[in-house]
């Protein structure tokens, strides 16, 4: 694992709310209009990668990460499917897939030092435990 987090219930909690962030987003009828190009589906990628790796530093490396990691990929996926059947949403494969990319970056990402982002804060800050 990635050591004690001194904070760990708070990151919990934030991941947590990234999860409903990500949810409403997804589901919401009238989403948010991002001004400028259509390059909306980064939105995607980000949004999937921020959770994967977000979770990768909460969550042991092997079959623990890889779980979570599928767990991402199937709620973008069950999305996809929730948002045809609202009205003014799209129903996309290429939104599975984008989402999907964006859940195993993140968990690429998370076998890099970015694993230890949260520890490194709780450090710089001065709050980790000795």
């Amino acid at each position: 694992m990635n050591g004690p987090l001194a904070w760990r219930p708070l990151w919990q909690v934030v991941g947590a709310l990234l999860i409903a962030f990500v949810s409403y987003m997804s589901l919401t009828p009238d989403p948010p209009k991002l001004a400028g190009p259509p390059s909306y589906k980064i939105g995607h990628v980000l949004a999937y990668l921020t959770l994967s790796l977000w979770y990768a530093q909460l969550t042991p490396r092997g079959r623990p990460r890889m779980a979570v990691t599928a767990a991402f990929i199937g709620m973008g996926i069950v999305y996809e499917y929730l948002q045809g059947m609202i009205d003014t949403r799209a129903f996309e494969y290429s939104d599975m897939y984008i989402n999907s990319f964006g859940a195993l970056a993140g968990y690429a990402l998370g076998h890099t030092p970015l694993e230890r982002g949260l520890a490194w804060f709780e450090h710089l800050t001065g709050i980790a435990r000795a």
